[in-house]
């Protein structure tokens, strides 16, 4: 059971088991506007610029219109400009990516895929 906050009455809640679907960033399979709500964590790093493009463009066809994605992932360059001269170094621990991530602008990729970035702009 759960308390209403706005009416202060106890109500039952039914509440569905997740379903976990393993998949391609870049090719999800799922119908067009499917979700009012896709988060991405710490996977932008992890992909090539060209994936992260079409990963962006998946995200944004999946959502529904007025829906939100959720984009969190390592620092760039710039976001804390006493750390730049070092971001560089993480590529050495297995992150083959890394370089170009911290050098590409992510909301140009959501604004391909017709999302309207809301901070990092």
């Amino acid at each position: 059971r759960m308390e209403n906050s706005n009416s202060g009455k106890k109500e039952d809640i039914q509440i569905q088991p997740a379903t976990f679907v393993q998949s391609k960033a870049e090719a999800l399979p799922f119908q067009d506007e499917e979700f009012d709500a896709v988060i991405c964590m710490y996977l932008y790093h992890e992909i090539p610029r060209e994936v992260r493009a079409q990963a962006a463009c998946e995200m944004a066809r999946v959502t529904k219109k007025g829906g939100r994605v959720i984009l969190t992932d390592s620092l760039q360059k710039g976001d804390r400009p006493v750390m730049d001269k070092v971001l560089a170094n993480f590529e050495k621990m297995n992150e083959p990516f890394y370089c170009d991530y911290i050098e590409d602008f992510l909301p140009d990729h959501f604004i391909q895929g017709g999302l309207e970035p809301l901070t990092k702009t």
